[in-house]
């Protein structure tokens, strides 16, 4: 799962989160100040994650409901 966000100091932060039977948990948090937040770049940032988790254990992807995810 990932949420994209704006800290208190104004940093636009995207949170990526496991969620399996037993729980949810944070894996990781992008710092996304200063980039174009379109759907090349979340694609880009998801595909890395992918990569990272594993594809073979992934079964969907839930995201932020902005208009570039």
């Amino acid at each position: 799962m990932c949420d994209g966000w704006t800290s208190i100091t104004r940093r636009s932060m995207i949170n990526f989160l496991i969620y399996c039977k037993a729980e949810t948990i944070f894996w990781k948090s992008v710092d996304a100040s200063g980039k174009v937040k379109n759907a090349e770049y979340l694609f880009q940032l998801m595909d890395n994650m992918v990569e990272e988790i594993g594809e073979r254990r992934i079964v969907q992807v839930v995201t932020d409901n902005a208009a570039a995810f």
